[in-house]
C-alpha cells in the first residue's frame, strides 16, 4: 500500500461515504447530520486517536488489522461530517435544508460500502486488487486535499457558486493550494530520507 493501514482505513472510509453521497443525492440536502452521525465520528476519532497514540507512546501494540479498523471508523465518520460541510457551503441555497445530509439510516449503506471495498485488503486478494486498493486509496487522497482546500477557499475568500464568476476561481485556487502542499510534503520527505541516510 502506498500509505500505512491506518490511513488506508481513513482514505476507504472517505471513498465508501463519497460513493453513498453521489449514490443518494445527498448533496442537493443542506441541513447538518443527525446525532447519531455525529456521535459515530466522534467515537470513529477518539478510537483512532487511542489507537494512534497508545501505540506510538508505547503503551500497547497493536495490530495492521486494528490501525485498519480505526482509520475505517475515523475516515468514515469524519468524511460524512467533511460532505455535510461540502453541500451546505458550496451549493448554499440550492440545497434542501429541511432534510439531512447524513441520517442513521445511511449508516447501513455506508458500511456496506466499506467492507465491499476493504475486503481484498484483509485477504491475499493478488495484484490486481493491490492496485484497485492503491488506486482507490490515492484517488481519495487527492480529493479528501482538494474538498479541504476548497473549503478552506470558499470560507476565506466568501466566494460561492452561485455567484460571482462561478466555480472555476475556487476550484483553481483550491488546485493550486493543494499541488503546492503536495510539493511541499514531497520535499519535505525527499530533502528529510535524503540528509537522513
Amino acid at each position: 500500500m502506498p500509505v500505512c493501514a491506518r490511513d488506508v482505513g481513513t482514505y476507504v472510509g472517505f471513498m465508501a461515504v463519497l460513493i453513498a453521497f453521489v449514490v443518494l443525492a445527498r448533496y442537493q440536502n443542506g441541513k447538518l447530520p443527525d446525532k447519531v452521525i455525529i456521535t459515530v465520528a466522534a467515537v470513529g476519532l477518539a478510537f483512532y486517536a487511542f489507537d494512534a497514540f497508545s501505540s506510538y507512546l508505547g503503551f500497547r501494540s497493536t495490530t495492521n488489522d486494528i490501525r485498519l479498523i480505526s482509520g475505517l471508523a475515523f475516515g468514515s465518520g469524519i468524511s460524512m461530517l467533511l460532505f455535510s460541510a461540502v453541500s451546505n457551503l458550496l451549493y448554499g441555497k440550492r440545497t434542501d435544508h429541511s432534510r439531512r445530509t447524513f441520517t442513521y439510516r445511511d449508516l447501513p449503506l455506508v458500511y456496506l460500502l466499506i467492507a465491499l471495498l476493504s475486503v481484498p485488503l484483509l485477504i491475499d486478494s493478488g495484484n490486481f486488487f493491490y492496485y484497485l486498493e492503491s488506486t482507490i486509496v490515492i484517488a481519495s487522497l487527492l480529493f479528501m486535499v482538494f474538498l479541504i482546500m476548497l473549503i478552506l477557499v470558499v470560507n476565506l475568500t466568501g466566494w460561492s457558486f452561485e455567484k460571482d464568476k462561478g466555480m472555476f476561481p475556487s476550484i483553481a485556487t483550491a488546485c493550486v493550494l493543494e499541488a503546492a502542499i503536495l510539493i511541499v510534503l514531497w520535499s519535505a520527505h525527499h530533502f528529510g530520507s535524503v540528509t537522513l541516510l
